[in-house]
């Protein structure tokens, strides 16, 4: 699901806010929302967000920025949330130019 429609659906939906898997923050101290990296630069995803409506970074919900992988993990473990082993293995590790993206 590309974001503009993910946006548009929870709208429809009568959802207030939304939430991504990807790993970056949202910076709301200014009285204006930005994207910021997430706190595990290893894993950052801010890059692959930057295009996101100002009105869609006003309700969007980036739980894993301030989380590491390994802690993701451990609290998928602790919910009882099965292959959480094999889970993102590609997850921020794969910058735009690098590696085979055709098959995405």
């Amino acid at each position: 699901v590309r974001f503009p429609g993910l946006h548009e659906r929870a709208r429809a939906f009568g959802c207030d806010r939304f939430a991504t898997g990807h790993y970056a923050r949202l910076d709301r101290s200014s009285g204006r929302t930005r994207l910021a990296r997430a706190t595990d630069a290893g894993r950052d995803q801010s890059y692959m967000l930057w295009g996101i409506p100002a009105d869609a970074l006003e309700v969007l919900l980036l739980p894993l920025g301030e989380l590491s992988k390994s802690r993701v993990r451990e609290l998928a473990r602790e919910a009882g949330l099965g292959g959480v082993e094999g889970m993102g293995q590609m997850g921020g590790r794969q910058r735009p130019g690098e590696g085979q993206t055709g098959a995405w």
